[in-house]
């Protein structure tokens, strides 16, 4: 492998990340070039389908939207609904957690980060969490659980064996979780908590990480246990984020402080505001993780605790390292990725790293049911890199890379700010100011910025006056 030469003009991080974001591009536009047909499948039945859709709304909020990428996964979940895999929301034909979530509600999220606020989408997200009161209950010690791990639109088992809840169960919350997230659903978000409460009820009587994951309904009787999943993480701290309830954060705090850092960076959202004494844990996971010799695609926990700790640190050289790997990574491996025709579960594109660098945080990514992005992109032409080292709900800031020979209009739009009025500065990196004025912003509000040709600017926004929450 030979990198590709950089622009002396360029910082090496720039030139780097500017480098992935074509390489994670040639994956997605192959696969629809050449796998997807008129019908919306590629080729995997749409069970599997779903999954490799995941990676897609990373690729298009990294660099702009893409009327490609967001047909594309609007065809699959489409197709979906079409074959009646999915019908009032669920799955049609009873199955386990993990497949009734993979029959197109897992392409809920997906479709509407690429298309925000579209009603019907979020209709049906509505629509599937309104078998929620269904599919789980208030058990005899008060615990809100699952009744079941098998179950459809229109029935449950809930005798034996399956009359609990597993390790995926908490995957199908990802539609509710959203409407949450989305309009406040004060009917939706108190299930969930009542749901994440039973949770918080059995672990804190536990010892990390092995807590409880197999809960029988009737009797509350813990079968089995394990470290959560990325879903279980993801699902405690979007009740954080919403309401800002410091007990949602325990089972991150308890990730923190056993050193359980690879579990820690699943948590989509800039959580480290809540952390400030972690550098030196972030240092030692560095340390301990080898970027340089083990697959990428499986195991992105070093690149992630790479581009956390630069956030903690300030020290550019960690992005440059992990951008150095997986550049490698993704030249050596394209042809896995993309001619091979692996089965379309198996690709999982590593962009977590690069999400949390350039975005702010993880947007999505399979089984991530929480959005945690500060911003997204538009209008860069491939050739603007960003980072976002700072990311609170009244302060945002950012570095912006023009690679362009000429000055550019980009777009960024805001996805953690608080509806309010913000001050936004524009100033080189010597300090002298290019712009400044007074917005009302409010999450997706977009922002215009104006970017001298191969010149670095930090751009800031600073709460002035909060408004209504959205």
């Amino acid at each position: 492998f030979e990198e590709p030469p950089a622009d002396p003009s360029a910082p090496l991080w720039a030139h780097r990340q500017l480098l992935l974001l074509r390489q994670f591009r040639q994956v997605v536009d192959w696969w629809i070039d050449n796998r997807q047909i008129e019908t919306g499948e590629m080729g995997g039945g749409l069970g599997d389908d779903t999954d490799m859709v995941q990676n897609w709304p990373a690729i298009a909020l990294l660099d702009g939207p893409s009327e490609k990428i967001r047909d594309s996964v609007r065809r699959v979940l489409e197709a979906c609904y079409a074959q009646r895999l999915i019908v009032n929301g669920m799955n049609r034909n009873r199955t386990d957690a993990l497949h009734a979530y993979e029959e197109g509600m897992n392409a809920y999220g997906p479709a509407f980060l690429l298309d925000y606020g579209n009603p019907v989408l979020f209709e049906r997200m509505m629509e599937t969490a309104s078998h929620y009161p269904r599919l789980t209950g208030i058990n005899a010690a008060g615990h809100r659980h699952f009744r079941s791990d098998q179950y459809s639109a229109t029935d449950l088992v809930e005798e034996g064996y399956h009359a609990r809840e597993d390790i995926y169960s908490h995957l199908i919350l990802h539609p509710g979780l959203y409407a949450a997230w989305y309009n406040g659903a004060p009917a939706v978000k108190d299930l969930l908590k009542e749901f994440a409460d039973s949770l918080l009820a059995h672990w804190q009587t536990e010892s990390y990480p092995n807590l409880a994951k197999a809960i029988f309904f009737a009797d509350d009787r813990v079968a089995g246990r394990s470290t959560p999943n990325t879903e279980t993480y993801n699902l405690v701290w979007g009740l954080y984020d919403l309401d800002r309830d410091a007990k949602y954060l325990w089972l991150l705090r308890e990730a923190v402080r056993t050193g359980d850092i690879s579990r820690a960076g699943a948590v989509n959202g800039p959580w480290l505001i809540d952390f400030p004494d972690i550098a030196a844990t972030l240092a030692a996971e560095v340390r301990r993780r080898n970027i340089h010799d083990h697959n990428l695609q499986t195991d992105q926990a070093g690149l992630v605790a790479r581009v956390l700790a630069w956030q903690a640190s300030g020290d550019l050289k960690l992005i440059e390292d992990a951008h150095a790997a997986l550049v490698k990574h993704m030249a050596q491996n394209m042809y896995l990725y993309t001619e091979a025709e692996q089965f379309t579960d198996r690709i999982w594109i590593p962009t977590l790293s690069l999400q949390r660098e350039r975005l702010g945080g993880v947007a999505h990514y399979r089984n991530y049911i929480y959005p945690g992005h500060a911003v997204s992109w538009e209008e860069t032409g491939g050739e603007v890199a960003a980072l976002v080292p700072a990311a609170r709900s009244d302060y945002l800031r950012l570095i912006v890379f023009n690679a362009a020979d000429h000055a550019r209009r980009v777009r960024v739009r805001v996805w953690r700010l608080d509806n309010g009025r913000y001050e936004v500065t524009a100033r080189e990196e010597n300090g002298a100011v290019l712009s400044s004025r007074t917005l009302r912003l409010k999450r997706y509000s977009p922002v215009e910025l104006d970017l001298p040709s191969k010149k670095t600017v930090v751009v800031e926004f600073r709460q002035l006056e909060r408004g209504v929450p959205l």
